[in-house]
């Protein structure tokens, strides 16, 4: 056969050219109704390719709106409850300081106050000091009831101690009963002398 004669061949069979393109693709056969069932097959495989990148794509990445800010909608902040007012200055108390009226019992104004009926012993005596300086004994020989002497022994004028229910002399050992005074032993011939006293508001004080 000569070439015309081959080239016509070729050229009545265009279906066999066509279906080597549609092979070579990957989607086509030789002969007529298999490449028309694969190229619909084809296409409706396209179509679902491109619609699954199209739902794909039109997925947005979540934004976060659903979670709360952190500042926002929250409470408005607590007072500082450092911030106090400034406490009121107390008033000072109604009689203290100076220029207060004594308690009950306390020594009497001026200087006439002795000693506290509560400090002196009863059955015995405690020292004390008269408004001219003198040194003198108190002694309670019952419950309210008090005496005082001159503490100066009327022997030489040493100055007695008190002892229990007794005032002794130091220097020569006299001794003077404490509710009375009187002598009970020498060498003091006579007994203590007597100074009068009184109690008022449960001070003793001197006068009759």
């Amino acid at each position: 056969m000569d070439d015309d004669a081959r080239t016509g061949q070729d050229a009545a069979a265009p279906g066999a050219g066509t279906g080597r393109e549609f092979h070579a693709h990957g989607c086509g056969e030789d002969g007529g109704s298999a490449a028309g069932r694969l190229s619909r097959r084809c296409a409706l495989t396209a179509g679902g390719v491109l619609a699954l990148a199209a739902c794909g794509g039109g997925e947005s990445a979540p934004t976060g709106t659903g979670s709360p800010s952190a500042t926002s909608g929250g409470s408005e902040p607590a007072p500082d409850s450092g911030s106090t007012a400034e406490p009121e200055p107390e008033p000072e108390a109604e009689g203290s300081g100076e220029g207060a009226e004594p308690e009950p019992g306390a020594a009497a104004p001026d200087g006439e106050g002795l000693v506290r009926l509560s400090e002196v012993p009863v059955g015995s005596a405690v020292p004390a000091q008269a408004a001219d300086g003198r040194g003198i004994v108190i002694a309670q020989p019952r419950p309210g009831v008090v005496v005082a002497y001159d503490a100066e022994c009327t022997h030489k004028g040493c100055s007695v101690l008190v002892v229990e229910d007794e005032f002794v002399c130091p220097c020569h050992d006299s001794r003077f009963a404490v509710a009375t005074g009187e002598v009970l032993a020498g060498p003091a011939p006579t007994p203590l002398v007597r100074v009068p006293v009184r109690v008022e508001g449960g001070v003793v004080v001197e006068g009759a």
